[in-house]
């Protein structure tokens, strides 16, 4: 064989590879999954924190258990060792310890005279609490409200320190909303002045009916330790890391899904699509170790009835932070909220009711 027809034999192959790779998903590693069709359940405990409050959202750190609430005060800190609560803080207003709005997350850094901070978002800067002081003085302190540099709802910030951050911007977030001019959702990573630039979608489904605008809604989070982050979508089937100290991302999915999936959707009728999309992630919680995804699949966006369907006996899979698959567990009740503390190894879940129930993992993680 001649050196032209091994040339033209390699550009053949190439073409090839890149034809076959998928155009609308591609991640540097793909897992998938077989995910059992019965999964264990296990039963919850009640237990008495001293929060008789609307709780609604919750996370953890270390061995500390945050949950939020709609009235004030927002925030209450609970020692996982002993249940405990340790520090409760937080009015909406506009002096420098309130928030512009009610806080649902926070993630946590410590400053250099190892004082551990708690970071809230809010759509104008981040606002940094010093839990340390807060604990010892019994009051709020702020450290500082760090002025993210683009600023707005559509933009997620998470600062890492003065000159390093991660910036989450969604699908569609590109331009005047007036050209109809969409871009892939993108996470962006600082440091100093350079930027490395992750997405998941090399292209997007785009669709006159407006299915595209539910299909790639999601979210991004930050791992505790701030060295990875994850994309989730809401009604897709799957969710991607991206490491952040090896540069790379992994996407995980069920391995009954197909690879067209997404062209499958693209020559139907919003109403087809809109039966056929599948609300997936409901919520979330991430330890040092695992990831846990609060997973439905099973109730349609149209269901009249979604709201009441949703809390019941909720499915956790368990993943680590390779995106292999731990297990799946159902948690026995119904629940608005969870977070899983290692620490404790247990999931820490609020009920419909308003009460704090633990689901003890130690047979299972």
């Amino acid at each position: 064989m001649n050196k032209n027809c091994i040339f033209g034999v390699a550009v053949l192959l190439l073409c090839f590879v890149s034809c076959t790779k998928d155009k609308y998903y591609a991640t540097d590693e793909l897992v998938e999954v077989d995910f059992p069709e019965y999964p264990d359940s296990i039963s919850g405990k009640p237990i008495s924190v001293g929060i008789n409050k609307d709780l609604y959202a919750a996370c953890n750190y270390k061995d500390l258990v945050i949950y939020f609430s709609y009235s004030s005060p927002l925030v209450h800190v609970m020692n996982a060792k002993n249940d405990s609560v340790i520090a409760e803080f937080g009015e909406v207003g506009h002096s420098k310890v309130e928030f512009e709005e009610i806080p649902n997350s926070c993630y946590f850094r410590k400053n250099q005279k190892g004082d551990l901070i708690m970071c809230f978002r809010e759509s104008l800067n981040t606002k940094r609490i010093n839990l340390t002081s807060t604990l010892s003085q019994s009051k709020c302190v702020l450290e500082k409200n760090v002025k993210n540099i683009h600023v707005g709802m559509n933009l997620s910030t998470f600062w890492l320190t003065d000159s390093n951050r991660v910036e989450y911007l969604p699908y569609g977030f590109e331009g005047d909303a007036r050209d109809y001019v969409n871009s892939a959702s993108r996470i962006d990573v600082y440091k100093g002045k350079e930027c490395k630039s992750y997405s998941a979608y090399p292209s997007i489904l785009s669709n006159e009916n407006g299915i595209d605008n539910e299909l790639y809604m999601a979210c991004l989070e930050m791992s505790p330790d701030l060295t990875k982050c994850i994309e989730l979508p809401f009604f897709q089937d799957r969710f991607t890391i991206v490491d952040l100290k090896k540069g790379k991302t992994i996407g995980v999915k069920p391995k009954k899904e197909s690879d067209d999936y997404f062209e499958s959707l693209h020559s139907l009728s919003k109403e087809d699509v809109r039966s056929k999309l599948k609300l997936q992630i409901v919520n979330y919680a991430l330890s040092d170790s695992y990831i846990f995804i609060w997973h439905n699949g099973k109730i349609s966006i149209t269901d009249p009835d979604a709201e009441e369907q949703i809390p019941n006996n909720p499915e956790m899979r368990i993943f680590d932070w390779s995106g292999n698959f731990i297990t799946s567990v159902i948690l026995k009740g119904k629940i608005i909220c969870f977070t899983y503390n290692e620490v404790a190894n247990a999931i820490y879940a609020v009920d419909v009711e308003g009460n704090t129930v633990r689901y003890d993992l130690s047979k299972i993680l």
